[in-house]
């Protein structure tokens, strides 16, 4: 089965890429999965091909493979090559599919959500207008760099995790942004020891 969707994300998971975009038939969310685990997708299937986010691309599916609040996975077919179809402008993905609007962030206005919340998700991947945003780095106690963006959804703030490589990679701690499109999303597995499904930002589209 091929899909056509138009990229949105492809963040830093492992060593590879969580990608997801819009289906361009259904309007839908679509995560591709390179197994029925949902392991992420290789680096080189994307980046070969010079394909990025806004990107237009067509790619062979096997089924849907749901699981827990992941109810947008699909497997791809990694025998078959991604092509890149064309490309989107932020105007026109918003057409396709309008921001979501919500009074909290996934149900709460923590940056993370409990054992029982995360069972009340029926999705994991959404596109929000956020304002004032502001990018950070720290080194840990366990030696690495945990970078995060801090911004304001609505009326309440947020501290998630980022897992954009572009953002990640300007280094642009302290410098706020006004305005940006972020796509959100929910983990399938919980963090740690915490037990605890941390949000995160996996793309930044900063609105001029």
């Amino acid at each position: 089965m091929q899909k056509e969707i138009v990229l949105l994300a492809k963040s830093l998971k492992d060593h590879g890429y969580c990608v997801a975009g819009i289906d361009l038939q259904t309007k839908q969310w679509v995560r591709l999965v390179s197994d029925i685990d949902g392991e992420a997708i290789s680096k080189d299937a994307l980046d070969s091909r010079g394909i990025k986010e806004l990107d237009t691309i067509r790619v062979d599916v096997i089924k849907p493979v749901p699981s827990g609040c992941h109810t947008e996975d699909w497997l791809l077919n990694s025998d078959a090559t991604i092509l890149k179809t064309g490309s989107y402008s932020l105007d026109q993905v918003t057409k396709l599919r309008s921001p979501d609007h919500h009074e909290t962030l996934y149900g709460n206005t923590k940056s993370e959500l409990d054992a029982n919340e995360i069972k009340q998700q029926n999705h994991s991947l959404e596109l929000i207008e956020a304002k004032n945003i502001v990018f950070d780095t720290s080194l840990k106690g366990d030696g690495r760099y945990h970078h995060h963006v801090n911004f304001q959804y609505n009326y309440n703030r947020y501290d998630c995790s980022l897992t954009d490589p572009k953002v990640r990679n300007e280094k642009i701690d302290g410098y706020p942004i006004p305005q940006a499109y972020l796509v959100v999303s929910l983990p399938k597995e919980p963090y740690g020891e915490s037990h605890t499904y941390k949000k995160f930002v996996a793309k930044v589209f900063v609105r001029l």
